[in-house]
């Protein structure tokens, strides 16, 4: 009888195949009871309630837990903001490493100028010797240094440097992410890097013997930095410097936050502001996060639940206590539209929130349930209005 739960599960979440689907379609509608527990697990899916406990039960004991899970509903309380608003419209598993963690209803000095709008809007990479390279998923693609040598190789979503590892010379190329868009980088040194929509890395081709290993990141990377004791790998980003030997982690720096994290998955990293005179540097452990304050320069660790910052990873979009001018902010790099928000009422409301394979209307509509506005789109243009 797991296989109903199983079934569901995907049904749920929208990755079923079609054999499948026709299979759970004629369990639910065959009896009254089926479609009542299916209900009943659509409606705690919609609050954010981690279902995926259920998984390894049969029908009768998971109606059990339905029932608990329901009763425990009635005694959250709600998160403060300025319009009391409490928003839990959709779950989400995050993955990373290939452990999955389940979530719970409670949510606990290279600087480019490479910004023109053909590169920005696209996904490219500025070679060293200043010309750009398209890239399209759908193909493949290699990349040639000025004396015609092949350094690199793009097939799909991911580009991969060969392994140069004592060049005398250091040339740097520089990878554009656009919006709506993820991408994977695999340096020559066998470092691999997930790049979130809307960022920009320059990195070196090859690199130096003994010396260290600089990148430079705009934007959302997840790295899994291969280890070599006499050449530490150092990111910098926005005023900070985030230095490792050869660890797994998450960077956030997208120019219009306030901070710049760093969530440690395992490793070490040391986190440093070489302007400060004031904590000048910390050190995290697995599962920490560190914050620079970029206006401030100020550095802060804290245990973190890590899984929340990595969740893109999986095209999931995790969102705690942040405003709507924020939230707006992720689903335009997220989705790749412009949205233009003419209803001030709702600009400093805050959400929590969690989506998955939704759409940029179905994520709107979720919002609009609990906020009071309306929209209206037109191709990647979408307006926003009070009610």
């Amino acid at each position: 009888m797991k296989k109903e739960i199983r079934l569901l599960l995907k049904y749920l979440n929208r990755r079923i195949s079609p054999e499948d689907r026709i299979w759970i379609e004629e369990w639910i509608n065959k009896t009254p009871e089926n479609k009542a527990f299916y209900n009943k697990l659509k409606e705690l899916k919609a609050a954010g309630t981690d279902l995926h406990t259920l998984q390894n039960l049969d029908v009768e004991s998971a109606w059990e837990e339905v029932l608990v899970k329901v009763e425990d509903r009635k005694a959250v309380i709600p998160l403060q903001t300025s319009r009391r608003k409490s928003f839990y419209r959709y779950a989400a598993v995050a993955a990373v490493a290939g452990i999955c963690i389940l979530l719970n209803f409670y949510y606990q000095p290279f600087a480019s100028d490479f910004n023109s709008s053909s590169t920005v809007n696209s996904l490219s990479v500025e070679t060293g010797d200043g010309k750009v390279e398209f890239i399209k998923t759908e193909s493949t693609k290699q990349l040639f240094n000025s004396a015609g040598e092949a350094i690199a190789s793009q097939n799909a979503d991911t580009l991969i440097y060969k392994p140069i590892l004592n060049s005398e010379d250091i040339t740097y190329n520089t990878l554009n992410v656009p919006h709506g868009k993820m991408f994977t980088l695999k340096l020559g040194d066998g470092s691999s890097i997930r790049l979130n929509a809307g960022s920009r890395i320059t990195y070196p081709i090859a690199f130096k013997s003994g010396e260290k290993r600089l990148i430079t990141l705009h934007g959302e990377a997840y790295f899994n930095v291969s280890k070599r004791e006499d050449q530490p790998f150092v990111i910098n980003t926005q005023g900070v410097n985030v230095e490792v030997l050869g660890t797994s982690f998450n960077v956030n720096s997208y120019t219009e936050n306030a901070e710049v994290t760093v969530a440690l998955v395992e490793g070490s990293v040391k986190m440093y502001n070489e302007k400060s005179t004031q904590n000048p540097s910390v050190y995290l452990k697995p599962n920490q996060l560190g914050s620079f304050n970029i206006k401030a320069g100020s550095l802060l660790v804290a245990d973190a639940n890590i899984w929340e910052h990595v969740a893109w990873l999986e095209g999931r979009l995790i969102i705690r206590e942040a405003t709507f001018t924020e939230i707006l902010q992720k689903l335009e790099r997220k989705y790749n539209v412009t949205i233009i928000n003419k209803n001030t009422s709702v600009k400093t409301d805050q959400f929590n929130a969690s989506f998955d394979v939704e759409t940029i209307d179905e994520v709107l509509e979720a919002f609009a349930l609990d906020a009071p506005f309306k929209f209206t789109r037109t191709n990647t243009l979408i307006t926003i209005t009070n009610k």
